[in-house]
């Protein structure tokens, strides 16, 4: 093999060796990658890569606004009671952080059931389409519990926002 050829191989390795193990397979035949071909699929992946990426940031958004919406209803329908809490002497601090511990308790829960969920739906779907099970690595979970926290938290900005403008006396006047 020349030199040129033979760096070229071992710069792509699956298409060069493939064509390299099939001319050494079968005598008196010469096999080649087609580089156009190799070239567009990469090209592909690439944005193949680029397009669940963007998927994946929007599917954030979708939650983190979903969060905000579940949040900002819980604050709504709590008011009386953070009209309470202000009224006997609870600060706005202490108030936000118990709505604030809620919150991060709920992103816990749910990045963790989402991280097993989706371990054991990857686990499926690779042992039916490839035939052998995915191994799911250890940072993984922890990764989808950190990423499901700050989901949370970023969208209980609003509810902690409306959680600051309630007055007590006119929370508990229409009590």
């Amino acid at each position: 093999m020349p030199p040129e050829e033979f760096e070229r191989w071992t710069c792509t390795p699956f298409p060069s060796s493939i064509a390299y193990e099939l001319a050494n397979s079968v005598p008196r035949s010469e096999a080649r990658v087609i580089r156009r071909v190799a070239d567009s699929e990469g090209a592909i992946l690439g944005r193949i890569s680029g397009l669940m990426a963007v998927i994946a940031i929007m599917a954030a958004i979708g939650s983190a606004l979903a969060v905000t919406s579940a949040l900002s209803t819980s604050v709504l329908e709590r008011r009386s009671e953070i009209g309470l809490l202000k009224a006997m002497g609870a600060g706005t601090g202490r108030v936000v952080g118990l709505f604030l511990a809620e919150a991060a308790l709920l992103g816990v829960t749910g990045g963790l059931v989402g991280a097993l969920a989706g371990a054991l739906m990857a686990r499926f779907i690779s042992s039916s389409v490839f035939g052998t099970p995915v191994t799911i690595r250890p940072f993984a979970v922890p990764l989808a519990i950190a990423v499901a926290l700050a989901i949370t938290i970023a969208g209980f900005i609003v509810p902690a926002r409306r959680v600051l403008k309630f007055r007590p006396a006119e929370v508990l006047r229409g009590l």
